[in-house]
């Protein structure tokens, strides 16, 4: 739908505009947004951070032994924040067609996937979507790849 932001700006002066758009596992591929004709009216601005990851959790821990680990940020403007497990992306450089980068995921083996990342066919990993905290346990020896992920869920200042 349309979205109305304004603000005014004096000659010469520099702004940044930041549109928030939602994109999820019923999204089509193929969504791309364009933007033109951009005006700006008035100067009602909303100040807004980027959350920031607390420590990062250990990257080494025990097989077999219970897990509980910290994925939460903190946002200072209060907003509050979902976490989700995703695949995450290999290194390959992505492909980039009409400036929309396409990113290639990893190829799980089998028995393995975004919310079974460190045991083979066995218990999934549960991470808390309000607090991110991950749980589980490691049934296998190795070095395995897991994705985290934080979005917006509501502006406490709005």
């Amino acid at each position: 739908g349309n979205r109305l932001a304004t603000a005014t700006v004096p000659a010469g002066a520099t702004i940044q505009i930041f549109v928030r758009m939602a994109f999820g596992a019923t999204s089509p591929n193929d969504e791309i947004y364009r933007f033109d004709m951009v005006s700006v009216y008035n100067n009602a601005f909303m100040a807004n951070s980027n959350p920031v990851y607390g420590t990062p959790p250990p990257l080494l821990f025990c097989a077999t032994n219970p897990f509980n680990l910290n994925y939460s940020a903190t946002d200072a403007d209060g907003d509050s924040l979902v976490y989700s497990m995703y695949t995450p992306y290999t290194n390959a450089v992505p492909v980039i067609v009409d400036n929309v980068a396409t990113f290639t995921p990893v190829a799980w083996v089998a028995g393995f996937s975004q919310t079974t990342p460190f045991n083979n066919g066995g218990p999934g990993v549960t991470l808390n979507p309000s607090t991110g905290i991950m749980t589980g346990v490691a049934n296998n020896l190795g070095q395995f790849a897991f994705g985290v992920k934080f979005r917006s869920g509501e502006i406490s200042d709005c």
